[in-house]
Parts: C-alpha cells; sequence; structure tokens
C-alpha cells in the first residue's frame, strides 16, 4: 500500500512537470505563445474625425487575430464583419493589426479588444475609444421663454436668464455682457437680475465650452424699456415784448417717444409762423417763439410719451421790462484839461424780506 502512493505522488510530480516543460521545435528554441509588443491603447477623437486603434504582436506565427468590440465581433483575420464596413478597415501586417475608424460617429465609442487565437488558447488586450463632442448652445431663454437675437423687458422687473448645452464631456456655461471696455463675466449657466435697471442693457453672450474646439455661443441683444424723464433746462424763463425766445427740456426715453408736444393753458400749441419746435425722441426738445406778445407769458408743458408712459415738466415764461434806449453823448476835451462824464443806468437791487416771529 505505501509503495502505491509513492507511485501516485511521483506521477503526479511527472504530470506538472511536463505541463510546465516548454516544447522544444526543430530548431532547437523555445516556442513562445502569440502575444502583444504593448497593450492596446485607450484612444480620444473628435466625432466626424478619424481613430486608430493600435495592436502590436510578438511570436504572431500562424495566429489567427480579431478585433472584438464589447463582446460583438468586429473583424476576423482581413474580413470585416459589421454591417458599417464601409468607415472601418484593417492593416493586417506581420506584427501590426491595426483597427482604422475614418470617420466616427458616436456610436463607435466603447472598449476596443485585440484577440490572438492560437493552437492552445488566446491572448487579449482592450482599450478604450472615447468620442468626444464639441459644445453646442442648445436652447437660450430670457424668463423661461426662448429668445432669438433680441429680448425687451421693462425697468424694475426681475429678469432670469437661462442657457443650455450639450456637448461630450459635459460643457461649462457661463455668460458674458459685451462691452467696450472688456466683459463682464457670469460663471454660471443662470443669471437671476433683480429689479433690474436700464444700465443693464447690451449685448449679452452665452458661451459653452468643454475643452473640445471649438467653442459655441448665441448672442442675444438684451433692451431694457423705461418711463421717460423730462427735465427742464431752466424752468423759469425770461423774455421781453417782441423779442425772441427759447424754451427747452431735456428728454431720455426707451423704447423712442412717439409723442412730443408742448402746451400752454392746456391747450397743445399748434406749431407755424411764431411757434418752432426741433429736438429728437431722446435729447433736448426746443420750443422756439418769435416776436413775444402779452399772451405768451405764463405756464408752458413740454409733454413726452412712448409705450411704456407719459412725462411732461413745466417752464414759466416772465416778461422783463425793455431797457430804455440809449443816447451817445460827445464832448470836446482840450489836452490836458479835466471833465466829468455821467452815465444815466437802471439800478438793479436784490432786497432779502424777513420776517420776525414774535414769540
Amino acid at each position: 500500500m505505501g509503495l502505491l502512493q509513492l507511485h501516485a505522488r511521483t506521477m503526479s510530480r511527472l504530470v506538472a512537470t511536463t505541463i510546465l516543460l516548454c516544447l522544444w521545435v526543430n530548431s532547437g528554441h523555445c516556442q513562445q505563445n502569440p502575444g502583444f509588443a504593448s497593450p492596446v491603447a485607450s484612444v480620444d477623437t473628435i466625432v466626424g474625425q478619424p481613430a486608430i486603434l493600435r495592436c502590436t504582436v510578438k511570436n504572431r506565427g500562424d495566429a489567427r487575430l480579431s478585433w472584438v468590440k464589447n463582446s460583438i465581433p468586429v473583424s476576423m483575420g482581413n474580413d470585416i464583419l459589421l454591417a458599417d464596413k464601409n468607415r472601418m478597415s484593417l492593416i493586417n501586417t506581420g506584427r501590426q493589426y491595426d483597427l482604422h475608424i475614418t470617420k466616427t460617429v458616436l456610436e463607435d465609442e466603447g472598449t476596443y479588444t485585440c484577440v490572438i487565437y492560437f493552437s492552445s488558447g488566446y491572448n487579449s488586450s482592450s482599450g478604450d475609444l472615447t468620442i468626444l463632442v464639441p459644445p453646442t448652445v442648445q436652447s437660450m431663454t430670457v424668463n423661461g421663454q426662448e429668445v432669438g437675437q433680441k429680448v425687451v423687458v421693462e425697468e424694475g422687473t426681475d429678469t432670469l436668464f437661462n442657457c443650455t448645452a450639450t456637448g461630450k464631456p459635459v460643457p461649462n456655461v457661463i455668460w458674458k455682457k459685451l462691452g467696450k471696455h472688456g466683459s463682464v463675466f457670469f460663471q454660471n449657466s443662470t443669471v437671476l437680475m433683480s429689479n433690474v435697471s436700464r444700465t443693464a442693457s447690451g449685448r449679452y453672450s452665452c458661451l459653452a465650452s468643454n475643452n473640445v474646439s471649438p467653442t459655441h455661443n448665441r448672442v442675444v441683444d438684451f433692451e431694457v424699456h423705461y418711463v421717460p424723464t423730462v427735465t427742464p433746462r431752466r424752468s423759469e424763463v425770461m423774455a421781453v415784448l417782441r423779442g425772441r425766445t427759447s424754451l427747452k427740456c431735456d428728454v431720455d426715453a426707451l423704447p423712442a417717444a412717439t409723442q412730443l408736444d408742448w402746451y400752454k393753458d392746456n391747450r397743445k400749441i399748434s406749431l407755424g409762423r411764431r411757434y418752432e419746435s426741433t429736438g429728437g425722441t431722446t435729447g433736448t426738445l426746443v420750443l422756439e417763439l418769435a416776436d413775444v406778445r402779452d399772451g405768451d407769458f405764463g405756464e408752458y408743458i413740454c409733454r413726452i410719451r412712448n409705450s411704456v408712459a407719459l412725462r411732461e415738466a413745466s417752464i414759466t415764461l416772465y416778461e422783463v421790462a425793455t431797457l430804455p434806449p440809449t443816447t451817445p453823448g460827445y464832448a470836446e476835451l482840450d489836452v490836458g484839461s479835466g471833465h466829468r462824464l455821467s452815465c444815466t443806468c437802471i439800478t438793479v437791487l436784490w432786497m432779502i424780506l424777513v420776517t420776525l416771529i414774535l414769540q
């Protein structure tokens, strides 16, 4: 019984040793199984661009090679097995078994495995193909509404900008306000402007980037409409009878004013021979009065209206007494003599009226 156990152990060692022995060929060298000179490397490419998955083999011999994507055969030997074979080709030489994809699509992404089949088994090496996608701004909204090239809001409202973009990897989205002196950046895809003012008007850009060229942006013109402002250049104006004078109001409005009128005694002034109004919808509105008469003195109203509101300002026209005519005088003097010159003029006095309050 002991001899049988010894014989069994000896045979077991012999079989194990035989399995580990290297096969010797006629040349006298040890025959090694086919393998990889280097692992299959992962590849990143931009959608639509080519990609090359390289498989470098050593000790190839008569081994057969194949590419497999996510467990689905892509090629065997020199043959492409997929239906979309026009975009794919093989470089099948002694050491190389490379898979070329001429124009990548998103569906090409996955894990690609190069497999070497030989008589006693197989070896494999895998790498990932990643398809990158440049960013694209898909949607740009203001207060939840998709916008085109221009958006209008009223001053004092709350305004929410939002921008979404697609790409791979996921893009970073920012807002920029474009200006002559550089850009103001908002490091977020969503920007809330509370109680928006007219100074916020301008051109805004939504920019998407993900380190895949090119970046992408969309631009919108943001216009804040506001109530007109009307400010008299002077609230009181002096004029003389039969003279000329002008009344001026500084105007600011967005959108531009659709109505600019002058009123006197609650009646709209009819422009004509003695009245002329000049000035644009933004700037200075001027009323020219010629041949001033007694009925021209009093309160004037400059009134402006746009789609937001109506505003007005008043100017009072006062009469100034006509200056007396002057008569030139002459005097003949001898050299070295003295003489007194006199001039009659109007004296103007300013007086402060003080009211005493008795305790």
